[in-house]
């Protein structure tokens, strides 16, 4: 009976080994992923193109670096390319809406004053 203990002991004490080795071996989350190839991934992006106000090539320049890209075209960029155009038409979005509205309210103050 006693050498089926000390052998059940030896076999949890190897189990716990080998699951101690397993969790060790595992890469973690960050390990996995990597940032820097992900931003610098080329991605599909298209610009729309007009005859008046979206005409021209965008020019993006980060970190020291120009891009060039034309508009109707549909093209390939790094994705911290896009994120900076994203990002930007997104500002352009937030400062309109705050145009109009303090458009609004100078027109509004402007009327109270009977200017």
């Amino acid at each position: 009976m006693a050498k089926k203990a000390e052998t059940k002991a030896e076999e949890l004490k190897q189990e716990e080994s080998v699951v101690e080795e397993t969790v060790q071996e595992e890469p973690t989350v960050e390990e996995e992923f990597d940032m820097d190839a992900y931003l610098k991934e080329e991605v599909d992006f298209y610009a729309f193109k007009d005859n008046d106000k979206y005409k021209d090539d965008i020019v993006v320049g980060v970190n020291g670096k120009l891009f060039q890209i034309k508009r109707g075209v549909n093209v390939r960029i790094p994705r911290y390319v896009r994120n900076v155009i994203v990002q930007s038409m997104e500002q352009d979005a937030k400062t309109t809406e705050l145009i109009d509205a303090q458009a609004s309210s100078f027109a509004a103050e402007a009327r109270a004053h009977n200017v």
